[in-house]
């Protein structure tokens, strides 16, 4: 695993990080409870399986909790959310009511202040990822694929160049150049785009996670070992997994079961982080 620190900020202090790992563990608790009432199917991502074969629950530093979600259970929970959750978080996603200011979906909790590198505020964030019908034609598969592509990449410039003030050391010469050119419609819209075109309504033995560590042509999967999702312990309850969790891990991690040294583990790096205080309202350090 290619577990490499990110740069900037400071990393969680131990303390920071328990606190983070169970106001993810009771997000995670919330949304499994909501999926399983609405029939609704959801599974753990990435390093949160990882944990949950691994320590049968967090990897010990991993500061984060994400989620997988067929394409049509995705769209339902996108209808249901505000309902269902709305209450307590906030949801971002293209093709949204509230027009998107991120690439992919995030459920943002406000029990947490985060200040980025980059000087954003924001909550506590969750990423939801749509896995999707992956064609079995190779020619219908690479031409989805390349124009999902070609258009994240797009979105991603445009974006990039909206917020130049902020960043713009950090972008290419032609990265600059085709935020500007593309600039004629907002990041937002393009993001709706990509997200349009990126799914394939026809059902077939492949699903990928477009949105995910691999990119379109990086996480394709045999839909039979993604589904149907299996519950195995996860700190103090249950939650769901890959049904071949094996092939899963393997095909993204290669070797997941040996513990990576610690100069090799993937961990996020923050400006500042406050916590809720539930009595009064206000943010505080730890």
């Amino acid at each position: 695993m290619a577990d490499t620190a990110k740069s900037g900020g400071h990393l969680l202090t131990d303390e920071e990080l328990h606190r983070v790992q169970s106001i993810f563990l009771e997000m995670a608790k919330e949304v499994d409870e909501v999926c399983r009432r609405h029939h609704i199917c959801m599974m753990l991502s990435g390093g949160s399986v990882i944990g949950a074969v691994r320590h049968k629950g967090f990897i010990p530093w991993d500061d984060d909790l994400d989620i997988n979600i067929p394409r049509k259970d995705y769209n339902r929970f996108l209808r249901i959310f505000e309902k269902e959750l709305g209450g307590r978080y906030r949801l971002y996603a293209p093709n949204y009511h509230q027009t998107a200011i991120y690439r992919i979906a995030k459920i943002e909790n406000p029990a947490v202040r985060l200040t980025d590198k980059l000087g954003n505020e924001h909550g506590l964030m969750m990423d939801l990822l749509p896995m999707e019908n992956i064609p079995e034609n190779p020619l219908m598969r690479y031409f989805i694929g390349f124009r999902a592509s070609l258009l994240m990449w797009i979105a991603i410039r445009v974006y990039e160049y909206e917020c130049r003030g902020k960043n713009d050391e950090k972008q290419s010469a032609i990265g600059k150049l085709a935020g500007r050119i593309f600039s004629f419609r907002p990041g937002w819209k393009w993001f709706d785009l990509a997200d349009t075109a990126v799914q394939y309504r026809k059902e077939t033995s492949l699903i990928g996670i477009p949105a995910g560590r691999g990119h379109y042509f990086g996480e394709i999967y045999k839909k039979k070992d993604m589904l149907p999702v299996i519950y195995v312990p996860f700190e103090d309850t249950r939650l769901p997994i890959p049904c071949n969790a094996d092939a899963y891990l393997s095909h993204l991690y290669g070797d997941y079961m040996t513990i990576p040294e610690e100069s090799r583990r993937e961990r996020h790096k923050v400006t500042k982080i406050e916590f809720r205080d539930e009595a009064d309202g206000t943010y505080r350090e730890l």
